[in-house]
């Protein structure tokens, strides 16, 4: 956020800029390390800059569909933004993961099926672009073609957090519960011990009947909350 920050104090025409801005913003509210109240003004405007500097950035346009999606909860309007910024960049695969997340929301998975696929064609050596396939497999349950697409993510990064947390998930669902906890621990430690990934390990403990070591790790979290921003949502899914 900093270094973009200052690319557009370098130069305040710069839009990509912008995007980066605003889609910094929303990772740190989407890994729950600040509130939404305070994060989405600020990506919302980042983001609003983008556009006027640049209207056909299909970048922009992605990232203010995550916003309409994911935390306004307006599918329609956050779906056709995303076929727009599909249509003026088709090469673009975070625009069609984006879209594949949206119809996947929707309960549109055929349609979702045939994005997941255009991601992968268009990123094969993308872990991100491997995990969104395990996480559409998980989705439809699956589970154990979406591990073995999770694992996959993991060997191409062993460095990205969403590829382990994918993996860490299935393998809840194929009680393989401690390849899910070291995986959660990962994913968690690569996100500067997120909430939302120590909720789910917190979940994973207590569903493989370890209650009093998930029960801890909600504690913490409680106490955590005391001092910083933590989503009830996750204490209360965890549980």
């Amino acid at each position: 956020l900093i270094h973009f920050e200052d690319a557009a104090g370098r130069d305040p025409n710069f839009a990509p800029a912008y995007v980066g801005m605003g889609e910094a913003m929303l990772k740190l509210a989407l890994f729950y390390f600040v509130s939404a109240d305070e994060a989405l003004p600020k990506a919302k405007a980042a983001l609003a800059k983008a556009l006027q500097l640049d209207e056909g950035s299909a970048e922009a346009m992605t990232q203010s569909a995550f916003v309409k999606a994911r935390f306004e909860f307006d599918w329609r309007s956050a779906e056709a933004l995303i076929r727009r910024a599909t249509e003026l960049n088709p090469s673009y695969a975070e625009a069609h993961r984006a879209l594949f997340g949206i119809l996947m929301a929707r309960g549109r998975t055929e349609e979702a099926s045939r994005e997941s696929a255009i991601t992968l064609d268009l990123d094969p050596l993308s872990a991100y672009a491997q995990a969104s396939r395990a996480w559409h497999l998980y989705f439809l349950r699956r589970y154990d073609e979406a591990l073995r697409q999770a694992r996959i993510a993991v060997e191409f990064e062993p460095g990205n957090t969403f590829a382990h947390s994918v993996k860490g998930q299935v393998s809840i669902e194929k009680s393989l519960f401690e390849e899910s906890f070291r995986a959660l621990e990962k994913a968690a430690e690569l996100a500067g011990e997120s909430t939302e990934y120590l909720a789910i390990l917190a979940y994973a403990k207590i569903r493989s009947g370890r209650n009093a070591e998930g029960l801890r790790i909600l504690e913490e979290l409680k106490k955590r909350s005391n001092r910083s921003y933590v989503s009830k949502y996750y204490l209360a899914a965890a549980q």
